[in-house]
């Protein structure tokens, strides 16, 4: 399985729920929203303070959105409106976002783990016995958190840099332990 980050015990404890995620819904519920703010520009402005830069230029470099004329111009705020007010997003959130390894100790972490893991399988195709990550800072582009976990770093988080690594592997075969998967590491800039 492949995650942002790691698993969170509210996100482990709601899988359900998060099972059902409707990703769709979720994009028109604040859609509609928006639609029906009376001023926008202002959302737009304070979406602007937040992140230290005007609106314009977010949209021009996220979105690639050349004007306000873009279908896609208020997408930016939309995904604010959606972090900051929406209980799926946040439960989304701890369950693909959080860095929970470094929050407990690794005996708790590597139980939940084990949880996050088995609520995964259950009606997958295939049992989930190892998650990969990234997210975190890793010294040489990976590390074996647990035995179920290899997190992997392909710039920005890799020490030094030039350590990025990728993973290619055949989904077909399973894989059993995060060890197994250090052969189809490769260096992203060697």
């Amino acid at each position: 399985a492949f995650t942002h980050a790691g698993p969170d015990g509210n996100a482990v404890a709601q899988f359900k729920q998060i099972a059902h995620f409707d990703h769709q819904a979720i994009l028109s519920e604040y859609a509609h929203a928006l639609s029906l703010s009376h001023d926008p520009e202002q959302l737009r402005t304070l979406y602007s303070s937040t992140m230290g830069m005007p609106y314009e230029v977010l949209a021009r470099y996220y979105l690639a959105v050349e004007g306000t004329d873009d279908p896609r111009y208020n997408d930016l705020l939309r995904s604010f409106m959606i972090s900051q007010n929406s209980p799926e997003f946040e439960l989304l959130w701890d369950a693909l976002f959080t860095r929970a390894e470094k929050q407990m100790s690794m005996a708790f972490y590597e139980r939940l783990l084990a949880r996050f893991l088995e609520a995964l399988s259950e009606g997958a195709p295939a049992p989930q016995r190892v998650l990969v990550t990234g997210h975190i800072d890793v010294r040489g582009g990976h590390a074996l958190v647990t035995p179920t976990q290899l997190r992997l770093a392909s710039a920005a988080h890799a020490h030094p840099r030039e350590s990025g690594q990728y993973l290619l592997m055949d989904v077909t075969k399973p894989i059993n332990t995060a060890a197994e998967l250090q052969t189809s590491l490769g260096s992203v800039f060697g």
